[in-house]
């Protein structure tokens, strides 16, 4: 019985080809945007979970310690002496390189950021919001990828050398590709437009290697556009200090492990040393992915009406045009429950046409949005471009409870229909 309501509901399609194709398309724009946010649900929150499994993850290590703030005694009143929130004291060099001679941690470097930069090379010039002074393991810890060329060595950090790793959006700008930048120099100058009040002081670097940055990083995380050693910062200064190391972790290490050996290789000093996390936890980062898919959602919510709406209206015109044949098959002796699986067939398959056509429609516009920055403006996208099984479970099954939903009450109608009335309009 089923089958042959099947092969019914298809002829009565067929009958109106027009109608019928603009009810499945109608229905498809809805559940590709279903599907295209579910899948992007998805695959943001396992990347944003990868990205914060094991203990290989980024610390600051800082050294903090309580600021007393005297207030002025009033009359007949001692003087009061309370205790503001803790800053931060500067890492010297030398405690830095204890350190990293100690071997605690897998990788450690200091960051000094340097902002708003002007790079000129070959008559070109790039504005660069943001270049770091650092180490030679802050390229690994932020996993970049080489492109050409090389990462610093340590000889060249404790030799401060004049040279610069480069991001390949940078490279190809200032001299056409990755390949033609190596050896290439460059003048490096803060940029007046953001910072008129310092000077035109400038250095020269030496390119010798182009990356580019993981797909994904922290929203919160800054994105290095040239890296040059700490020894060799922009403005020429060779810093005795810094406040801002970052640390990653080996395997089975704890931070509280990590602490203890700290302070047994730094004793005497003042203040306490700290590691935190770089970046968001990973319960904001989950909550940033669920309000961006609320967000969404509320569009996909939109979309699923309006097809909702297209289903029962053509299911109701059905009914209408049909009311005599419904009539007569009622007086030959077709049960209700036979005109209602008749009818509720007929909107089931208009919603799992819909459905199958959605998730092609949802795969190419998640190709287009994702991949396309990606290779227009090599922009880092956090997630592939497949679709994920449960996104296809999903998006068809809530197509066809869709169907049978906004269905029924067509359906109910058309069952309801007195076969006398029906073949005496007739």
């Amino acid at each position: 019985m089923f089958l042959s309501s099947v092969r019914f509901a298809l002829r009565v399609m067929g009958k109106r080809p027009l109608r019928s194709f603009l009810t499945i398309l109608q229905v498809a724009l809805g559940v590709a945007i279903v599907a295209v946010i579910i899948n992007l649900n998805l695959q943001m929150t396992e990347a944003v979970r990868e990205r914060h499994e094991g203990t290989q993850k980024q610390l600051r290590l800082e050294i903090r310690y309580p600021q007393p703030e005297e207030r002025a005694p009033g009359e007949g009143r001692a003087t009061v002496t309370s205790v503001r929130e803790e800053v931060i004291r500067p890492i010297s060099i030398d405690e830095y390189r204890k350190i990293r001679e100690a071997g605690i941690f897998q990788y450690i470097s200091p960051v000094q950021n340097s902002h708003n930069m002007l790079l000129e090379a070959r008559g070109n010039f790039f504005g660069l919001y943001s270049m770091a002074a650092c180490d030679v393991d802050l390229p690994y810890m932020e996993g970049f990828r080489l492109l050409a060329g090389d990462f610093f060595a340590p000889e060249d950090v404790e030799a401060g050398r004049s040279i610069m790793l480069m991001h390949s959006q940078v490279a190809r700008s200032l001299f056409g590709s990755d390949e033609e930048a190596l050896g290439e120099t460059v003048n490096v100058s803060h940029s007046r437009m953001f910072a008129p009040e310092v000077g035109q002081r400038s250095e020269t670097y030496t390119i010798v290697g182009v990356y580019e940055h993981r797909d994904f990083q922290h929203g919160y995380q800054e994105q290095y556009y040239s890296l040059v050693p700490y020894t060799r910062r922009p403005d020429g200064d060779r810093q005795s200090f810094f406040h801002q190391f970052l640390v990653q972790m080996p395997s089975g290490l704890t931070i509280d492990m990590a602490l203890e050996r700290l302070d047994a290789l730094l004793p005497g000093r003042e203040g306490r040393l700290t590691l935190n996390p770089f970046g968001p936890s990973l319960e904001m980062e989950l909550g940033m992915v669920r309000q961006f898919s609320i967000f969404l959602g509320v569009f996909g919510f939109i979309a699923l009406v309006v097809s909702c709406i297209s289903i029962f209206s053509i299911t109701m015109v059905n009914v209408v045009e049909r009311d005599n044949e419904i009539g007569l098959r009622r007086a030959l002796g077709t049960s209700k429950r036979g005109i209602m699986l008749q009818i509720l067939t007929e909107s089931s398959l208009y919603s799992l046409a819909g459905g199958i056509l959605g998730l092609i429609i949802g795969l190419n516009m998640q190709s287009i949005f994702f991949t396309g920055p990606r290779a227009l403006l090599s922009v880092p996208v956090p997630v592939e471009t497949g679709v994920a099984g449960f996104t296809i479970i999903f998006s068809l099954g809530v197509a066809v409870l869709m169907g049978n939903i906004f269905g029924f009450y067509p359906a109910l109608q058309a069952a309801s229909l007195s076969p006398v009335e029906a073949l005496r309009e007739q």
